[in-house]
């Protein structure tokens, strides 16, 4: 799990959430860098560490190297006070931190003026300083309105379940195995990122990482693209080997203008 940067994670279970991320601390604890967890909810150290060691991650040690520190929610929300968080990993000789948020609990505890503040800067550690942040939304609620606001505010990276869509440049990666049941926060991802783009510039689409392909999980592909492209921009679809390939090949037989597969 070396996934890095400002990361939207969709999960849909509490064990779900606690796998990803234990998987994300594993990566991260092997290259040195600090771990951050933010203790959003209140439950303290020795709940938080069961659970993970229920899962066979054992972080005492790394917290008893300081390598892995639980902080409150207010550690985070203070002003000066993330970005003190965030230095301490740097004094102490650490590559980059890794931070985990559950950003949808921040909504309920803190209230929308917070939860945006907390986000907007988090995004802006990343983009500025060693820093990976993973951001947790609980799928099962974080529907209409509450995902629209949490696939907004992360425009370069995504993942759910099976799904991962990253954007880098002018480039789009979609891996793992994407069916219908993915087609709504993939058609969502795709409209937000390539809103990061210029009009009328041209967009990689690279699928190459994708294993299974619907087609709903294809046609959310056009939709996702489809005001970039009516506004004059270009998709160059690098397409999945096998039956995944041969539906996209399908669906542009249909005419799709500035798609093209290559």
């Amino acid at each position: 799990m070396h996934r890095t940067g400002h990361i939207l994670l969709l999960h849909h279970s509490e064990g779900e959430r606690l796998r990803v991320l234990g998987d994300w601390f594993r990566a991260g604890l092997r290259n040195r860098e600090k771990v951050l967890y933010v203790d959003v909810a209140g439950w303290g150290a020795y709940t938080i560490m069961q659970s993970f060691a229920g899962r066979g991650l054992d972080l005492r040690p790394a917290r008893d190297a300081g390598s892995f520190e639980i902080v409150t929610l207010a550690d985070a929300v203070t002003p000066g006070g993330l970005e003190r968080l965030l230095e301490a990993g740097h004094e102490q000789g650490r590559p980059s931190t890794r931070m985990a948020c559950r950003c949808d609990a921040v909504l309920d505890v803190e209230g929308e003026e917070s939860y945006l503040d907390v986000e907007r800067r988090l995004a802006l550690v990343c983009h500025t300083l060693p820093v990976s942040v993973m951001c947790q939304y609980d799928a099962r609620t974080t529907q209409g309105e509450r995902l629209d606001l949490a696939v907004r505010l992360h425009p370069d990276w995504i993942y759910e379940s099976g799904l991962n869509v990253q954007r880098s440049g002018q480039q789009i990666f979609v891996e793992g195995r994407v069916d219908s049941y993915d087609r709504d926060v993939l058609e969502r991802s795709l409209h937000r990122m390539v809103q990061e783009l210029p009009p009328g510039s041209t967009l990689d689409l690279d699928l190459e990482g994708v294993e299974a392909l619907t087609a709903g999980a294809s046609q959310a592909l056009l939709d996702g693209t489809a005001a970039f492209r009516e506004k004059g921009g270009r998709v160059r679809c690098h397409p999945p080997a096998g039956e995944a390939g041969w539906l996209l090949r399908v669906l542009e037989s249909q005419h799709r203008p500035n798609f093209e597969l290559l």
